[in-house]
């Protein structure tokens, strides 16, 4: 991000109208782009700003958090956010300035792009993003502003470059929150006997090493390290109840007691016989003294 010199370019806030005779009409109505300084604390409010449109904002410099209904991003140098309908956030800039460029779309494009990609979520923040869309997504705005001879076939080659990164990021989450759903959903249902990652990624028709790589990059552990702690957080809830520590290993399906104790020790610390007594549950009767 350091070869983008912002500094030649006045934080500002183009509307640029798509006329009959430009080559944009037909897929555009408007645009709005802007960049801006941001000093730190400062609270910008944005109550349902974009109706049916949509609004894309990379951050160059500095630090900020974006707040929405369900949850927050954040915004730090070569982040995107995109941002879909109906949405009421404010964006707060951090412990130093915080300088973001953005642009809003109108029309046939955006409602077309929202319509396909929307369904669930109001905001997607993508990070890292590769150089090429950075430079892409800088350029969108920056073409707006200065309008250079020419700009507009460039403009628009930069702008579907944009969209079409972040149509494949949506694609690509919603796929990869589906397998993993999916994947924990078929180790939920077999907890009591326990079947091979292999045979799990045939069920979800993907190879075992596509079912490991996206366990491992969304949740930062192996898919069979998520079906042991399955198994255990069961085995934990049968022991409070007061099976004892061979009756929890025989109706989990392992060896031996002593191969479910190793287990349950390396994942939660202590042996499930010192689990058990440091999670009785209390008796229903109570004595009446």
């Amino acid at each position: 991000m350091s070869n983008y010199n912002v500094t030649k370019i006045k934080p500002a806030e183009r509307h640029y109208l798509v006329k009959k005779d430009d080559p944009l009409h037909g897929i555009l109505s408007s645009v709005a782009v802007g960049f801006d300084e941001i000093e730190p604390g400062c609270k910008i409010s944005c109550p349902k700003p974009y109706l049916d449109s949509l609004a894309v904002e990379m951050t160059i410099s500095g630090h900020a958090v974006n707040y929405y209904p369900t949850g927050k991003a954040l915004h730090s140098p070569g982040s995107l956010l995109a941002m879909f309908p109906e949405l009421s956030f404010y964006e707060v800039a951090q412990n130093d300035v915080w300088n973001p460029c953005w642009f809003v779309l109108w029309g046939p494009l955006a409602d077309k792009f929202v319509l396909e990609l929307a369904k669930n979520a109001v905001a997607l923040s993508m990070e890292p993003v590769p150089g090429n869309i950075r430079f892409d997504m800088f350029e969108v705005c920056r073409m707006i502003l200065q309008q250079p001879a020419g700009w507009v076939w460039k403009w628009n080659s930069h702008l579907f470059s944009v969209l079409n990164y972040i149509r494949y990021t949506i694609i690509s989450y919603s796929h990869t929150s589906s397998l993993i759903a999916k994947a924990r959903e078929i180790m939920d249902n077999n907890k009591s006997s326990p079947i091979s990652l292999t045979e799990i990624a045939d069920i979800l028709n993907v190879s075992l090493s596509t079912l490991s790589h996206t366990f491992r990059t969304e949740t930062g552990i192996s898919p069979a390290k998520v079906y042991k702690q399955i198994r255990i957080d069961k085995a934990k809830q049968l022991l409070v109840n007061g099976l004892s520590v061979q009756e929890t290993s025989q109706q989990l399906g392992f060896e031996n007691p002593f191969h479910f104790s190793k287990l349950f020790k390396q994942l939660e610390q202590i042996p499930p016989s010192q689990y058990q007594e440091q999670n009785q549950k209390p008796s229903l009767r109570t004595k009446i003294l």
